[in-house]
C-alpha cells in the first residue's frame, strides 16, 4: 500500500511539475525595466500625418559592458530610447542618462546591434524615420567608449541615411572580414495607378533601401545599385533577416515589404553583387508582410523563413477586415509584374534545391492578426525551435466602417486638403488590444498554440520582440516593447520545469569578432540543428549573444562551426552540456559541403506542345464559388494505339485548342500524329478520355470526355465525342447519344458482363449551378460500337464525381465501381440482377467526406488483394474540417432571382460560420443589405442570423469532414484507413503514379498536385514539388525530399504516367498552362 501510494504520489507530482507555464511575466518593480513607449496622437503627429505612426518600437539585446550578462535597449517613438544594464539575477539598471543616448528628437524605429569598429565592444544602430525633415530623420550610430557611455557617430562613418528606415543590419555581405550595412527603408506616400516595371526601376532617396560597403577607415560608402539591390519608390519595407538560404555559406538578404510590392529575396552572387530570386524560389507570399525571421524549424540543417501579416484567428475580425474577392483585381495585380500574394502568416519550409513549400496553414500559424515580430528559437530546450509572435494595433483603421473615411481622409492629407475635423473623428477609432502568440513546435511540421497555457495571458499593443538567455540560466527569456504600457520580461521557467538539455556557444575570432556570418550545426543522429550568427530578428529588434541550442534528449554525434571565411572546425561537447562554451577561430581548413546521395540523376525534356488555358473567370458566373471548376488539363493518356510496341501519348486540349496525339518512336522520341478529325474540334473543354475497343475489332477506340465551366449560353459545348480507330487514324463517329452536362471522366466497364465494353462517364457539375449535379451515365454498347443512354437511380444522387474507375475490389471475379467527388465520400457500386447497388458501407468504415480530385487502384503491399490511394484537398489550409466539425455547403436559389447561391459554412474557434464576407454576400442577395447595414452587424452572424429557419429546412446540404489524402490498406476485405507522412498533405493531390522506381522489389508512390485558381482568400495552393514517397519494408510510405529525389516539378499537375524507353524508366507529368516534361529516371549517385 505504500508503495501505490508513494508511486500516485510521483505521478501526481510530475503531472503537476509537467503542467507548469513555461513562462512567467515579470513586474517591473522587480526588474527595473519600467521603459514605456509613449505615444501620444496630436494633429500634427497621427496616423493620417504618418501612416506608420503606430507601428511602435524596437528591443535590442547584448552585452554592452563585456560581464558577460546581457543588457537591453528599447527605442522610442516620440521619447527617448532607453538602456538598460543587466545586474545579474533579472535585475536591471536604468543608465540612459549617463550613457550619451538621451535623444528624444525625431521618430526612432529599429535597433541593431554590432562591433562596427571591431574593436570586441558592442555599438548600437539606430533607425529614424516619421513625418519629419530630413535632417531629424538621420540614423545615428553609438559607438561604445567601453566605459557604459556611447558617442554619435554615423555620420562620420557615413551611414547617417536619412531614408525613412524601419531597420537595419550589418553583416559581411562580400567576405572581406568587415561589416557592412543594409538600411531598411519604406515608402510614406500612396502610389496610385501605375505601371509597376517602371516603378520598380525607380529611385528614391527617402523610400528605398540602401546597401553600404565597409571600406575600413571608418568609411562606409553607397553601393546599392552596383550590387543589384532594389531602391524604387513603391517599397515599404517593415522586416529583414539575413541567413544563408541555399548553403553556399554566402549571406543572403530576406524583406518583408508592406502592401503591394512584393519581398525580395536576395541571393548573394559572390561578387559583390545579389538576385532577387523571390518568385522563382517562393511560389506565393504574405500580402502585407511585416515581421520576419528565419531559422530551421525541422531539424534539416536548412533555413526556413517565417514572415507576418495581418490575419485574425477568429471569426468576427476576419469579417470586419477582410475585403471581398476580387479575382480580376489579383490577377490584373500579378499581371502588373507583382507576385502572389495572400493576407496571412507564411512559413517558407526550405525544399534545400532553390525552392520553398508555403506550409503556414498546415504548420497552424497563419491566422495571428496584426502581427509584428517573428521570432524563432527552442524556448523549452526539447530540440526543436519555436515561434512567439508579438501583436497589436492601436486603432482599427482597417475595420471596413471606418476603412472608406480613413481612404479618404489619407488622400486628402497627402494632396494638402485635410479637413480639421479628422483628428477628432481618429479619436473615436476604437482601440482594440490584442493578444500575443506562442507557439511550441510539434516535431511534425506543425505547431501547438500554447499561448494561454505558458504563461502569456493578457492584451496589449507589443511591436518588437526578442529573446536572450537574461539570467545565464540556460533557457531564453523574451522581451517586448508594448506601446503605452511597460515593457514586457517573460522569465523562462524550462531549466526548472524540465529535464531538457542545452548547449550555449559564444564565438569569436580576430576580425568581426562576434563572428557574424558563423553557422553553427549540431548533428544528432539524422538530424542536423542549425543556428545562424545574424543580428536582426523579428521586427525592429536584435540580439548578438552566445547561440542557444536546446537539446531536450538528444546524443550529439558532433558540434561544427563554419566560420565567415568558410573554415570550419569541430568542438567538443562531452561533459559540456548545459554550460556556455567559449570558441575561438582556431582553424584554416575549408569547408567542403556535404551533399547527401541521391537516388536518382534525373533528365528533364519538354514535349513540343503547349497546354495553353483561355484565361476564364468561374466567379463571374457564380460569384460565391470556393473555387473555380474550370483549369481541368491536360489529362494525358499513354497507349499503343497502333499497336507498333510503344507507348503513345495523347493530350487532351482545352478549349480554344484541339487535342493531339504524339506517336513515339523506336528512339523514344515523340512524333506529333496527323489526326484530322482532331482539327476543327478546339471549341471543346477536353476534361479526359478513355482508349477502349468499342466495336470489338481489337483495336483501342477513344472517346472524349468535354466540361468546361460557363454561363448556360455561352455556347461552350458539353457534348462528349467517340472516335474509332480505323488503322491508327480516328474518325468522329456518331454512334453515342448526345449529353449536354459538364463531364470529368470516362472508366470502360463491362459492366452486364456480355463480352462489351460498356462505359461509365462521370459528371462534374451541373453547369453554372455548384454544387448542383447532372446524372452521372452509363453507356450500354450493343456490341458493335453503338451506345445507348441507360438510366438508373443511383446515377442522380451519385453528386459531383472527379474521378473512377473499376476493379475487382472483393476477389469475387467481377469488377466494382469506385467513385470518388467533391464534396462527397468514396463510393463502391455493384451491378446486381440488372441494378447497381451501393456497397460502400461493406468496405468502408465511415463515410470520409472529402475534396477528393482522383483515385489510384493497386496491391501495393502485395498481398494479393488491391489497396487504394486517394488523392484530397490536403491539409494546408485555414478551413481544417473534422468529423466532429465539418464543413457545410447549403446551396438555393435564396433571393429567387434565379441564380444558385452557395454558402460555404466551417467552424472557426468552435462556432461555424459562413465563409462569405458581407459585401460578397449582399452583391448576391442584395435584400440583406437592409438586414446588415453594417459590417459590425455581420461580423458574427451565423446562417441561422442571415437566412429564416425555412430557409435553411429547405436548402440542399452537402458536406466536408476529411481533406487528408490517405490510402486504405485491403484487410480481409474492409479498407482501412492508413496515413502519408504530412508532406503529402502539403497541397492539393490531383494525379497518383504507382511503379517501383528505385528497382529494390517494394512500390512506391509518386503524387503530383497544386490548385492555381481559387478564391482569393484561399490563394494558391502549390506547395507541392511532387510528393515521392518510398515504399518500406514495414509495409508503410517514408517521404523523400525533392533534392534526394532529383524529381521536382511545379505548378498545377493533373497527370502523371510511367513508361520504359531504351531501359530507361521515364515519368510525363502534365501540367495544367505548361510543357509536358519528360523525366527520365537514372541511377543515382
Amino acid at each position: 500500500m505504500r508503495k501505490l501510494t508513494t508511486n500516485l504520489l510521483l505521478f501526481f507530482t510530475f503531472f503537476s511539475f509537467s503542467q507548469e507555464p513555461l513562462f512567467e511575466l515579470l513586474n517591473s518593480s522587480d526588474t527595473g525595466v519600467d521603459f514605456i513607449n509613449k505615444l501620444t496622437e496630436t494633429k500634427e503627429e497621427n496616423i493620417i500625418t504618418y501612416e506608420y505612426f503606430f507601428n511602435g518600437g524596437g528591443v535590442a539585446a547584448g552585452d554592452f559592458n563585456n560581464d558577460g550578462l546581457i543588457d537591453l535597449y528599447f527605442t522610442s517613438n516620440q521619447e527617448s530610447d532607453r538602456i538598460y544594464l543587466n545586474k545579474g539575477n533579472l535585475k536591471f539598471d536604468d543608465i540612459t542618462q549617463k550613457s550619451g543616448i538621451s535623444y528624444k528628437q525625431g521618430w526612432k524605429t529599429g535597433v541593431t546591434l554590432a562591433d562596427v569598429n571591431d574593436d570586441g565592444w558592442l555599438d548600437i544602430y539606430v533607425s529614424y524615420s516619421g513625418n519629419f525633415p530630413k535632417n531629424q530623420r538621420k540614423n545615428k550610430l553609438y559607438l561604445n567608449q567601453k566605459n557604459l557611455t556611447f558617442k554619435e557617430s554615423a555620420s562620420k562613418y557615413g551611414i547617417d541615411d536619412s531614408g525613412n528606415t524601419t531597420q537595419s543590419v550589418f553583416f559581411d555581405y562580400d567576405k572581406d572580414g568587415d561589416l557592412d550595412l543594409y538600411v531598411l527603408n519604406h515608402n510614406t506616400k500612396v502610389m496610385r495607378n501605375f505601371d509597376a516595371q517602371y516603378a520598380k526601376k525607380l529611385i528614391d532617396e527617402n523610400a528605398g533601401d540602401r546597401l553600404y560597403e565597409n571600406l575600413g577607415n571608418e568609411k562606409f560608402t553607397d553601393v546599392t545599385l552596383l550590387a543589384g539591390i532594389s531602391s524604387n519608390p513603391i517599397g515599404y519595407g517593415l522586416g529583414i533577416v539575413i541567413s544563408d538560404f541555399n548553403n553556399d555559406n554566402w549571406d543572403d538578404i530576406y524583406i518583408s515589404n508592406d502592401y503591394v510590392e512584393e519581398d525580395y529575396m536576395y541571393i548573394n552572387n559572390q561578387d559583390g553583387t545579389f538576385s532577387n530570386q523571390l518568385k522563382s524560389q517562393l511560389k506565393h507570399i504574405s500580402n502585407f508582410s511585416m515581421g520576419v525571421d528565419a531559422g530551421d524549424i525541422n531539424n534539416d540543417g536548412l533555413s526556413d523563413i517565417v514572415t507576418l501579416d495581418m490575419l485574425p484567428e477568429d471569426n468576427k475580425r476576419q469579417k470586419l477586415i477582410y475585403a471581398p474577392d476580387n479575382f480580376e483585381l489579383y490577377n490584373n495585380m500579378v499581371s502588373n509584374g507583382f507576385h502572389h500574394q495572400s493576407m496571412r502568416n507564411m512559413l517558407q519550409l526550405n525544399n534545400g534545391n532553390n525552392s520553398f513549400s508555403e506550409i503556414g496553414q498546415l504548420a497552424g500559424i497563419s491566422g495571428t492578426d496584426w502581427s509584428w515580430a517573428a521570432i524563432i528559437a527552442d524556448y523549452n530546450n526539447d530540440g526543436y525551435q519555436d515561434l512567439y509572435v508579438s501583436n497589436g494595433y492601436y486603432r482599427d483603421m482597417i475595420n471596413r466602417d471606418f476603412m472608406k473615411f480613413y481612404v479618404d481622409e489619407r488622400m486628402k492629407y497627402l494632396d494638402g486638403d485635410s479637413d480639421e475635423n479628422m483628428f477628432t473623428i481618429l479619436q473615436e477609432v476604437e482601440s482594440t488590444p490584442l493578444q500575443n502568440y506562442f507557439f511550441l513546435n510539434n516535431k511534425d511540421l506543425t505547431f501547438d498554440n500554447r499561448t494561454e497555457k505558458d504563461g502569456f495571458n493578457g492584451k496589449d499593443f507589443s511591436h518588437g520582440a526578442i529573446y536572450a538567455d537574461l539570467d545565464n540560466d540556460g533557457d531564453l527569456e523574451i522581451i517586448v516593447n508594448c506601446m503605452n504600457e511597460e515593457a514586457k520580461i517573460f522569465e523562462n521557467k524550462s531549466i526548472q520545469n524540465t529535464s531538457n538539455n542545452y548547449l550555449s556557444i559564444d564565438l569569436t575570432q580576430e576580425k568581426n569578432k562576434n563572428s557574424i556570418g558563423s553557422k553553427v550545426l549540431v548533428y544528432s543522429g539524422n538530424e542536423i540543428l542549425r543556428r545562424d550568427v545574424q543580428t536582426s530578428r523579428g521586427f525592429q529588434s536584435s540580439y548578438l549573444g552566445p547561440i542557444h541550442f536546446g537539446l531536450g534528449k538528444k546524443e550529439i554525434d558532433s558540434v561544427k562551426i563554419i566560420w565567415p571565411d568558410q573554415t570550419y572546425q569541430n568542438i567538443k561537447t562531452k561533459d559540456r552540456l548545459n554550460s556556455k562554451i567559449k570558441v575561438t577561430k582556431n582553424t584554416n581548413i575549408k569547408y567542403e559541403f556535404d551533399n547527401k546521395s541521391k537516388i536518382f540523376n534525373v533528365r528533364y525534356n519538354k514535349l513540343n506542345y503547349k497546354h495553353e488555358e483561355l484565361l476564364v473567370n468561374d466567379f463571374k458566373v457564380q460569384p460565391l464559388l470556393p473555387y473555380m471548376i474550370s483549369y481541368h488539363g491536360p489529362k494525358i493518356k499513354m497507349v499503343d494505339y497502333n499497336n507498333d510496341g510503344f507507348n503513345d501519348l495523347f493530350i487532351g486540349g482545352p478549349e480554344g485548342s484541339s487535342p493531339v496525339l504524339f506517336d513515339q518512336n523506336k528512339n523514344g522520341v515523340f512524333v506529333k500524329s496527323d489526326q484530322p478529325d482532331f482539327d476543327n474540334t478546339s471549341q471543346f473543354e477536353d476534361t479526359n478520355a478513355c482508349f477502349f475497343d468499342a466495336d470489338s475489332d481489337g483495336d483501342l477506340d477513344l472517346y472524349i470526355v468535354s466540361g468546361g465551366f460557363a454561363e448556360k449560353d455561352s455556347g461552350l459545348p458539353l457534348n462528349d465525342r467517340l472516335y474509332i480507330n480505323e488503322s491508327g487514324t480516328y474518325k468522329l463517329s456518331s454512334n453515342i447519344p448526345i449529353d449536354n452536362y459538364v463531364g470529368s471522366v470516362a472508366v470502360a466497364w463491362d459492366y452486364d458482363r456480355d463480352g462489351d465494353i460498356d462505359l461509365f462517364v462521370g459528371t462534374r457539375v451541373k453547369q453554372a449551378e455548384f454544387p448542383k449535379a447532372d446524372p452521372s451515365l452509363i453507356l450500354n454498347n450493343s456490341g458493335n460500337g453503338e451506345f445507348a443512354l441507360l438510366d438508373y437511380d443511383f446515377l442522380d444522387n451519385i453528386g459531383l464525381v472527379t474521378d473512377a474507375q473499376v476493379e475487382d475490389i472483393d476477389g469475387d471475379g467481377i469488377q466494382e465501381l469506385i467513385v470518388v467527388g467533391d464534396w462527397n465520400y468514396p463510393r463502391i457500386y455493384k451491378y446486381i440482377d440488372s441494378d447497381f447497388v451501393e456497397f460502400t458501407a461493406l468496405f468502408f468504415e465511415e463515410n470520409l467526406h472529402g475534396w477528393w480530385n482522383t483515385l489510384e487502384i493497386n496491391d501495393l503491399d502485395n498481398d494479393g488483394d488491391y489497396d487504394l490511394v486517394l488523392g484530397n484537398w490536403g491539409t494546408n489550409n485555414f478551413f481544417k474540417p473534422t468529423l466532429q466539425e465539418p464543413m457545410e455547403l447549403y446551396y438555393d436559389d435564396f433571393d429567387k432571382n434565379g441564380y444558385i447561391d452557395p454558402i460555404w459554412c466551417y467552424y472557426i474557434q468552435g462556432e461555424s460560420y459562413p465563409n462569405v464576407l458581407r459585401e460578397e454576400l449582399t452583391d448576391q442577395i442584395v435584400s440583406l443589405r437592409k438586414k446588415f447595414v453594417t459590417y459590425e452587424e455581420y461580423s458574427t452572424a451565423t446562417l441561422n442570423d442571415i437566412f429564416t429557419k425555412e430557409q435553411i429546412s429547405k436548402s440542399p446540404k452537402l458536406m466536408t469532414n476529411f481533406l487528408e489524402t490517405v490510402w486504405f490498406e485491403n484487410i480481409d476485405g474492409k479498407f482501412k484507413l492508413k496515413r502519408f507522412p504530412v508532406e503529402a498533405n502539403f497541397s492539393s493531390v490531383n494525379s497518383i503514379l504507382i511503379d517501383d522506381f528505385d528497382d529494390d522489389g517494394i512500390k512506391d508512390i509518386l503524387m503530383g498536385g497544386n490548385s492555381d485558381y481559387n478564391r482569393v482568400r484561399i490563394g494558391k495552393c502549390d506547395s507541392s514539388f511532387g510528393i515521392f514517397l518510398k515504399g518500406t519494408d514495414a509495409g508503410d510510405f517514408k517521404f523523400i525530399e525533392n533534392r534526394l529525389t532529383d524529381i521536382s516539378f511545379e505548378g498545377p499537375v493533373r497527370s502523371l504516367n510511367s513508361y520504359e524507353s531504351n531501359g530507361k524508366k521515364r515519368i510525363v507529368v502534365g501540367i495544367n498552362n505548361s510543357y509536358p516534361l519528360i523525366l527520365t529516371l537514372e541511377d543515382g549517385d
